[in-house]
Formats: structure tokens, sequence, C-alpha cells
């Protein structure tokens, strides 16, 4: 009795040290997929990220790990986003949100109710999307969130939804909101190591925005010269069309803040470079548009695979 005892114990140790072997196994393939998917997904190989995320989505779910398959619906999320596909994209973030929700892990879930804000920008009214994003900084600076390993993380979100929340107050004529939320964002960005061209550029203009609505207009000029130089530095593939986007914002307040001042050279100027920076922006925005059409049909035949093999396991059986 006493053996059969032992050696019923001996069997349950082996096999829930078999299944942990195993399952650190498939998390150490998730992290290295992730790996390579973030790779071909900063140099615009989308289709090939894609695959890689869905596939990191699938073992994650597999193995019930939620942290896994939140990040990966998190990164889907932001492909189907780029695709233009936005029901695909809310339904990703919304599942990332439910397993984030279930680990109660902060920075995910404010990651994902900031994505759905950015998401809902142009298909909501501005009182409806701000609460999205209060959500999203209400659970980014829960205590929890403040991992020392990932401090820099924590900034960048914090200033990503500082900077959504001020943009939003300007728009909504909430000045003295949108001030203090610049403020945050310029203590977020000032902790977060060696801070992209974009991100910098984003807050200066954002500030220009805030000083061009006060009627500062000499401030505001400052600081959008300010934006337009880094912007002209972004360097990566990924955030060109963003960099010449904002660009072309940046020259067209910064046209209509020299007018305000009557300096009609300078506005004149500052409007040719509008131009510039637009034409160079719909230029890139042919191209892109040319590779979505391209990478929502190798989509559309990634779906169709996977639905035949689908079934064709399911009439094996």
């Amino acid at each position: 009795m006493k053996l059969n005892r032992y050696l019923l114990i001996c069997a349950c140790l082996f096999f829930s040290t078999s299944f942990a072997v195993s399952e650190r196994e498939v998390i150490k393939r998730i992290d290295s997929i992730n790996s390579l998917a973030l790779s071909h997904y900063l140099n615009d190989d989308i289709v090939i990220a894609f695959n890689f995320y869905k596939e990191s989505s699938r073992l994650s779910d597999s193995i019930r790990d939620a942290y896994g398959s939140a990040v990966a619906k998190y990164n889907l999320g932001k492909i189907f986003t780029n695709m233009q596909d936005y029901k695909d994209a809310e339904q990703s973030y919304l599942e990332m949100l439910k397993n984030a929700e279930s680990i109660d892990d902060n920075y995910l879930i404010a990651n994902s109710y900031l994505s759905l804000g950015r998401m809902y920008l142009d298909k909501k009214a501005l009182e409806d999307v701000i609460p999205y994003y209060k959500k999203a900084l209400k659970f980014a600076l829960e205590e929890d969130v403040r991992d020392p390993n990932n401090n820099d993380k924590r900034n960048h979100v914090l200033f990503d939804i500082r900077l959504s929340l001020a943009q939003a107050y300007i728009k909504s004529n909430r000045l003295d909101e949108a001030f203090i939320y610049i403020l945050r964002a310029q203590n977020n960005i000032a902790k977060i190591d060696s801070p992209n061209y974009y991100l910098r550029g984003t807050l200066s203009y954002t500030y220009g925005l805030y000083l061009f609505e006060k009627q500062s207009f000499n401030l505001a000029n400052n600081k959008l010269i300010e934006a337009s130089r880094y912007l002209k530095k972004c360097d990566r593939k990924a955030i060109s069309v963003k960099c010449n986007l904002l660009l072309s914002e940046v020259y067209k307040k910064l046209s209509l803040s020299y007018a305000s001042l009557n300096l009609k050279d300078e506005a004149y100027s500052a409007l040719i470079s509008h131009n510039e920076a637009r034409e160079q922006f719909f230029n890139e925005v042919r191209i892109k548009q040319a590779q979505i059409a391209e990478t929502k049909l190798s989509l559309a035949n990634y779906k169709l695979e996977a639905e035949s093999a689908i079934k064709e396991k399911i009439a094996q059986q």
C-alpha cells in the first residue's frame, strides 16, 4: 500500500515536472517568435510579422498563457490598424484587454485602453474617447506597474497617454488641463532612455499647439520650429510616414502663427515647407497603400489557408 502510494507520488511529480519543462520550452519558443516578429514588423515585413504573431497567439492560447496571448493580440491589433482593418483591430485590442485583466497586468491593461482610444479617435466624439485615455492613465499609474526593470516602458506609455490627453484637451479648448498633461509628459520623456525623434517632435508640436491657442505666438513659433528639427531627423522606415504627416501639420500651424504676427514672408516660407512635407507624405502614402493592398491580399490568403487547414483537421477526426 505504501509502495503504491510512493509510486503514485513519484508519477505525479514526474508528469508535473515534464509538463513544467514542456511549458517552459513553449514560453521560450513564444519569446523567440515575438523577437523575430518584432524585427520583421520594424522592417515593414508585415505579412511575415503577422504570421509570427498569429503563431505566438496560438501557442500562448494552447498553454493558457494569458500574458503571452495579450502581447500577441496587442501586436496583431497594431498590424490590423496599419492595414486599416479596424474591425479586427478592435477585436484584437478587446481580447488583449480581457487577457490582461485576467492576470491583473496593469501595464497591458493601460496599453489596451490607450490603443482603443487612439483607434476610436476618428470614429467617436472626443468626450467619448477621453474616458479611454483616463482609464489607461489610471492603470498605468498603479503601484505594481513600477517594475524597476521596465521603468523605461512605463514612462513611455505614460508619455503616450498624457500627450494624447493633452491633445484631446487642446481640441476641446480645455487649455489649463492640457498644460498640466504637457508638463507631465515632459517629465516622462526626460526619464526615457534615448527617446526617438518622433516622440520629441510630437511633444514640441503639442506644446506649440497649446501656445498657439493661448495666442503666445512667438513662444509657439519656437516650439514648432523645434518640432520641425526633430521630425526632419526621423530615420526609421516604419515611422517616416507619421513623421512627414506631422511635419506638414507643424509647418501649417507655424505659417498661421507667423501670419498672426503679420510676418508675411515667414508665413509664406512655412506654407511652402508645409506643401513639400505634405507632398512627401502623399508619395509615401501611395507606396504604403500599394503595400497595404498587397498585404491585405496575403493576409486574406493566410486566413483562407488557416480555415481550410482547420476544416481538414476536423474532417480527419
